[in-house]
């Protein structure tokens, strides 16, 4: 995120408000054609991370699915699926910076978790 969308988050946060960041930017590999990245989540912005430890706010993972498309004509339905993971929160032992590490490898394994049961519960619905 820019230097400004993160400023505006640390204000929302110090009001105890909710803030709602793609961790990963985009699931577009490339955002003119809409092609989907793989099934895997690779990158995510470390500050995001960063956010979490400096205003200890918790942050939860939310997996969402492709979107897809069963049926033909009049009958076609558009499924998609979200799945939410629990809190990941900081560990307050930890120094600032290893906190972090921490809080950004946990928050990549539910954002992984959470895609794939959004994914599974997606196809179990579309063809069911």
């Amino acid at each position: 995120p820019k230097p400004s969308t993160l400023k505006h988050a640390g204000r929302l946060l110090e009001r105890q408000r909710a803030v709602g960041i793609f961790g990963e930017g985009s699931r577009y590999e490339d955002e003119e054609r809409k092609l989907v990245r793989g099934e895997a989540i690779e990158r995510l912005f470390e500050s995001i991370g960063w956010l979490a430890v400096k205003f200890d706010a918790p942050m939860y993972a939310m997996g969402i699915s492709k979107t897809i498309e069963v049926g033909s004509g009049d009958k076609k339905t558009r499924v998609k699926r979200i799945v939410l993971s629990q809190p990941v929160m900081r560990q307050t032992n930890l120094p600032k910076r290893v906190a972090e590490k921490a809080i950004m490898a946990e928050f990549h394994e539910r954002l992984q978790e959470s895609y794939d049961a959004a994914s599974l519960a997606a196809e179990e619905a579309a063809y069911s």
